[in-house]
């Protein structure tokens, strides 16, 4: 194997040998890995309940996909330098980023600053790697229990739908984003108290041109 280049140095390529990479190679690789993909997908259809129902899928089939997805992430993942611990010198790879129960974890913040910060954006870019193959699996099944059904045309929305969903989604990230950071109640009353004037604006002009 070898190292891959530009902006993926922390990775490692499934390369073998001294391979010479062609656009048709490529191609043969991509089909090889999109069959793999619905070969595994069709798997857990018969084998996971609740697939591919992200709400529906049992919370601890989803730590046994997690643990694989992170097992994966270990062996391409090349961390970049090592942080002391207690006089030692620890490379923080996937598996040790893991080791750390939540309360080790947090105690790290105080008596190991600089492995906590290491850890955490180990942790955090893990997570996301994780997620995403989970969310690529579920699609992938979905689109195999969507094969031959015909598809139903989407409802278009009118105008009048248009604008006042706009004005529900507003309400939404003010209660669920903005409230979070404002601690003065007043202030997150008056935002919810604009944009229902806002709504209502919305709602009168929209009156005049049915």
């Amino acid at each position: 194997m070898h190292n891959a280049t530009g902006q993926n140095k922390r990775y490692i390529t499934m390369t073998t040998k001294k391979e010479t990479l062609t656009i048709k190679s490529q191609g043969y690789a991509q089909a090889v890995a999109v069959d793999s993909i619905y070969a595994i997908a069709q798997w857990c259809l018969a084998n996971i309940s609740g697939f591919p129902v992200k709400a529906d899928i049992d919370i601890k089939a989803r730590e046994q996909l997690y643990a694989g997805y992170r097992l994966r992430r270990n062996e391409i993942f090349k961390p970049e330098s090592s942080v002391t611990d207690g006089g030692k010198e620890i490379t923080v790879s996937v598996d040790v980023a893991y080791s750390y129960s939540s309360n080790e974890f947090g105690k790290l913040k105080e008596s190991q600053p600089l492995l906590h910060k290491a850890v955490k954006e180990v942790r955090i870019a893990t997570d996301k790697y994780c997620s995403q193959r989970y969310a690529r699996l579920l699609q992938t099944g979905v689109a195999i229990q969507n094969e031959g059904k015909s598809r139903k045309p989407r409802a278009v929305k009118t105008v009048s739908e248009q604008c006042l969903a706009y004005c529900d989604s507003m309400e939404q990230k003010v209660k669920l984003h903005v409230g979070k950071e404002i601690e003065n109640k007043a202030v997150l009353d008056k935002a919810m108290l604009e944009i229902t004037i806002f709504k209502n604006k919305i709602e009168e002009i929209l009156k005049t041109i049915k």
